[in-house]
């Protein structure tokens, strides 16, 4: 029984070594790849994608798709230019197909090292960071990092602020919220040291940590865009469509884009919460999204808002042209890289 057992398993495992050969082609050991995408963490599907566009791009070493970005992005255009000339670009399966690459670009993207190292103390906080302050008798404003000293952060206190003439920041505990470009979001508790004046205004000293709690990470990949967008503001994104709005619309300018979001600048003191619907052009395509905003920055001075879009998730054709610009596949950001949202 043994021996005839024995015998069954190596016919089976030959048998799947010849089918990923010819399936792969070549004499590359898709073996191997199959065992690197699984230490990887990839799911099998995913795998077989990945060495069927390896094969299509006639990649010499396809193992290196589960960590070059660059690679991924190759294969990603040539596969949508080999679409594009057959003309089957818009149709189900091509849409489909371009979609899952697309999802295993994120991944690979979010698996880089940089995207895994986490703030350790307050001593790591970058200047001009932007934080939000929560204090029990100020209540919630927004700050800046100004200077990361070695005693202390030193940053911006809240202008006009309607506290006791014998109120002083000294001493006085806060909490601390911000988002790390590229990294995800903190809070931290501490205390204001000191205050001081500096260029006409006072400059908060608050106490370093090192207990930071992590909040939560950029499910995408954002770039930057400069592009006039049309908006509609919406009972709720739930009943809001996807198809081209011909009324007239109240405009907006992008600041940047991702397949879960966007920020735009509209005139006027937006609230949050506010659901919106927007038709905006992208790498010669125009696209419609749906989203709420989550947060909303006001500059009293140039009476702008800056939204902050939480977006319903997109038909996979508008994903793969929004993603095509995040991912900067066929240049159309003019240079500008993206960065993690």
């Amino acid at each position: 029984m043994i021996p005839a057992a024995f015998a069954l398993v190596a016919s089976l495992a030959l048998a799947a070594f010849i089918i990923l050969r010819r399936a792969g082609g070549g004499s590359f050991p898709w073996f191997a790849f199959y065992l690197k995408g699984k230490e990887c963490g990839f799911r099998f599907s995913q795998v077989n994608l990945l060495r069927k566009i390896a094969v299509e791009n006639r990649i010499k070493n396809p193992t290196c798709l589960y960590w070059s970005v660059k690679q991924l992005d190759g294969c990603i255009r040539g596969t949508i230019i080999r679409y594009r000339s057959a003309g089957t670009e818009s149709g189900d399966e091509a849409t489909a197909l371009i979609s899952k690459l697309f999802d295993l670009r994120k991944r690979v993207e979010f698996n880089q090292p940089k995207y895994n190292l986490r703030l350790k103390s307050s001593r790591e906080i970058m200047a001009r960071q932007r934080l939000e302050i929560l204090h029990p008798a100020a209540g919630l404003f927004r700050s800046v990092v100004i200077e990361n000293l070695r005693e202390y952060l030193a940053v911006s206190s809240p202008p006009e602020l309607e506290l006791p003439l014998e109120f002083s920041w000294k001493g006085q505990p806060v909490t601390i919220g911000f988002w790390r470009e590229g990294d995800a979001g903190y809070t931290m508790k501490s205390k204001i040291l000191a205050e001081s004046a500096r260029d006409d205004s006072c400059v908060l000293h608050v106490a370093h940590t090192t207990e930071l709690a992590q909040t939560g990470r950029r499910r995408s990949v954002r770039a930057d865009i400069r592009a006039v967008a049309k908006f509609y503001p919406v009972k709720s994104i739930e009943n809001a469509t996807s198809v081209f709005e011909s009324k007239k619309a109240l405009t907006g300018l992008m600041k940047d884009i991702s397949e879960d979001g966007a920020a735009i600048f509209v005139g006027g003191r937006a609230k949050p919460g506010l659901a919106v619907k927007l038709q905006v052009p992208i790498g010669g395509r125009s696209v419609v999204m749906c989203g709420v905003a989550r947060a909303v920055e006001y500059d009293r001075s140039k009476n702008l808002s800056l939204l902050h879009l939480q977006a319903a998730p997109p038909p996979d054709r508008v994903k793969n042209t929004i993603c095509s610009y995040v991912y900067d596949i066929f240049g159309d950001q003019g240079g500008e890289k993206a960065n993690a949202a």
